[in-house]
C-alpha cells in the first residue's frame, strides 16, 4: 500500500523500467522525504517458476540490465550500485587477479610459484560461495539448498556482467530499455494443465 499523494508526487512507476521497478519507485519517493516502511510478515509468494539452468541465466542476465539501468539513473548513491560493483569485481576482477598474480609471481620469484599464487587468488571464489551460504542458512531449509544458494549466487555475477553489456550496448545504439523473458509464455488449459501455445 502506498498513499496516493506520494505516488502521484514521486510520478509513479516508471514504464521504462525492466526490473526494478519497486525499488526504483522507492528511491524517487526517498528523495521527496517519503518512508518506506516493512513489516516482518510474509506478505506474499512469488513463483517464478524457473526449471531449467537456461531460465536462470537469463533472470540473472535481466537482473544485471536492470540494476545496470537503476543504478545509472541515480548515481554514485543510488540502488543496485553495490550489485553492479560486486558483479564486476567477482565476473571481471577475480579472474584477472588469479591470472595476473600467477603471472607477477612467476616473473618475481619464479615460475613454480605461479600456481600457488594464483591459486590463493582462485580460493576466493569458493570461500564466497560458501560465506554467502552460510548467511542463508537460517533462511534455507537445508545446507545443500544453502550451498546451492550460494554457488548460484556467485556463477550469476558473470550472467550480471552480460546484462550490463547488454544495457551499454542497448544505450550507445539510443535504443531504451528492453524486457528480458527468461520463461516462455503459457496458458492453463483444462484441470490445471500448463502447455505451450
Amino acid at each position: 500500500m502506498m498513499r496516493v499523494a506520494a505516488f502521484t508526487q514521486a510520478g509513479g512507476y516508471d514504464p521504462s523500467i525492466v526490473a526494478g521497478e519497486e525499488p526504483e519507485l522507492c528511491q524517487r519517493l526517498r528523495a521527496r522525504d517519503w518512508k518506506i516502511l516493512r513489516i516482518e510478515a510474509e506478505m506474499t509468494l512469488h513463483d517464478s517458476a524457473m526449471l531449467h539452468f537456461r531460465q536462470w541465466w537469463k533472470r540473472a542476465v535481466r537482473s544485471g540490465y536492470g540494476a545496470m539501468d537503476v543504478a545509472t539513473r541515480f548515481g554514485s548513491k543510488g540502488l543496485f550500485v553495490k550489485q553492479v560493483k560486486s558483479a564486476r569485481f567477482w565476473a571481471l576482477g577475480w579472474p584477472l587477479a588469479t591470472e595476473g598474480a600467477g603471472v607477477i609471481t612467476g616473473f618475481a620469484v619464479g615460475w613454480k610459484w605461479s600456481g600457488v599464487a594464483s591459486g590463493v587468488i582462485g580460493l576466493l571464489l569458493p570461500l564466497q560461495m560458501l560465506r554467502t551460504a552460510r548467511g542463508v542458512r537460517g533462511r534455507a531449509n537445508s545446507w545443500p539448498d544453502a550451498l546451492a544458494y550460494g554457488f548460484l549466487t556467485m556463477i550469476g555475477k558473470w550472467a550480471n556482467l552480460v546484462g550490463q553489456r547488454h544495457y551499454r550496448r542497448d544505450r550507445a545504439a539510443g535504443r531504451h530499455a528492453r524486457l528480458i523473458e527468461y520463461k516462455d509464455a503459457v496458458s492453463t488449459v483444462g484441470a490445471g494443465e500448463a502447455v505451450s501455445p
